[in-house]
């Protein structure tokens, strides 16, 4: 099973709760707590103060690039204006602490791959103590790679997930 960023989150969540489920967890970009520096550029990109409600007016103002990504990925599907509602939703999502324990942590049993850019904040920072807290892990940094190391560097993310599963396909 391969996640990236919130399907990171979701792929760390599975191994947690069925572990020999997927046999082999590639997580790319994901975190298992959120820092304080997190949460602040979490609020910042989606336009929030501390604890306010997302302000869509400001965040189209302060975040364009952002705000014109959602409409485009998204309005073809939902209409023009659903990208308010999916960053109230994605808001919550990247907003709620994660709690894991080590004690969560070591339920997984898959062997794991983590994947992450050398220049992707928290996840950079969190990727070597998340590689010692899991059982049967593998650490990949990718140089030069920020968030977008997925789209950025999409060869070598594909051949680096591409070996590890491959080398547990049987297992």
């Amino acid at each position: 099973m391969l996640g990236y960023s919130d399907g990171g989150q979701i792929a760390l969540e599975l191994g947690m709760r069925y572990p020999g489920l997927a046999r082999a967890l590639v997580l790319g970009g994901t975190q298992f707590r959120f820092s304080e520096a997190y949460l602040k550029d979490a609020r910042a990109l989606l336009g929030i103060a501390e604890d306010e409600e997302v302000d869509h007016e400001r965040l189209e103002q302060e975040q364009p690039d952002f705000v014109g990504y959602l409409r485009e990925a998204h309005g073809h599907v939902y209409g023009p204006w659903y990208w308010k509602t999916y960053v109230r939703q994605i808001a919550s999502l990247w907003l709620t602490p994660l709690r894991y324990t080590s004690e969560d942590l070591a339920t997984v049993t898959d062997p794991v791959l983590i994947l992450v850019g050398d220049r992707d904040g928290a996840c950079t920072a969190e990727a070597p103590e998340l590689f010692r807290l899991l059982y049967d892990a593998e650490l990949a940094v990718a140089p030069g790679s920020d968030h977008s190391f997925i789209e950025a560097k999409v060869d070598l993310f594909d051949a680096l997930a591409l070996d590890f599963l491959l080398r547990h396909q049987s297992d």
